[in-house]
């Protein structure tokens, strides 16, 4: 037996007018601006550390240890800074900048503080180029890991997550054409070349 009217309200009540439908409208997260206040953006905390650099205009830098910079700056034959902000040594050069993380909690926590040091303007010269994921395990992220590298893939320009490869935990492939197809698909938006590049 079906209901047609509320049990908890009286009968007598008198209409609600109702106003214009509100508009909703799907806007993709945008992401954290250099310069640009926001109250989404977390303090920056602490100190960040910067190195002076040379020579490679795109360089790759750890959110934290063990995220994978060595082998990817390998494969892509960028600069590896390690955990250390790349920085220009001349003044006026500007550098393109890829965060690597991994995808456990420790990893995506480092990955946001990284993003806020560069939307906080704690890295003059540097052109974030976007954020590389390195998976920290074979399986699939749980819903809450998830949820949170999306959020901070929001932080991001361009967000990239590599497939797992077991067998780079023996020996990395020492050149990205030895890479497999899928790790090389993965990386096409940092090897794209750049308009200005050309």
């Amino acid at each position: 037996m079906g209901m047609s009217a509320n049990p908890w309200l009286s009968q007598q009540q008198e209409p609600v007018e109702e106003g214009p439908a509100p508009v909703v409208e799907a806007v993709a997260p945008r992401a954290w601006a250099l310069g640009v206040v926001s109250p989404d953006v977390p303090e920056p905390v602490g100190a960040v550390e910067t190195l002076a650099v040379r020579g490679a205009r795109r360089w790759l830098v750890g959110a934290h240890g063990g995220a994978g910079v060595s082998t990817l700056a390998r494969l892509l034959g960028w600069g590896d800074a390690e955990r250390s902000w790349p920085v220009p040594a001349v003044p006026g050069e500007e550098l393109e900048v890829w965060v690597v993380a991994r995808t456990h909690g420790a990893g995506i926590t480092a990955a946001q503080d990284a993003a806020v040091a560069w939307a906080g303007g704690r890295v003059p010269g540097v052109e974030l180029g976007g954020i590389v994921w390195v998976p920290d395990a074979p399986k699939k992220l749980s819903r809450v890991l998830r949820e949170q590298k999306v959020h901070v893939s929001g932080a991001f320009p361009t967000s990239v997550t590599l497939p797992w490869v077991e067998g780079w935990r023996e020996e990395p492939a020492a050149q990205l054409q030895a890479a497999p197809g899928n790790v090389r698909r993965a990386l096409k938006p940092l090897v794209a070349e750049r308009k200005e590049d050309k």
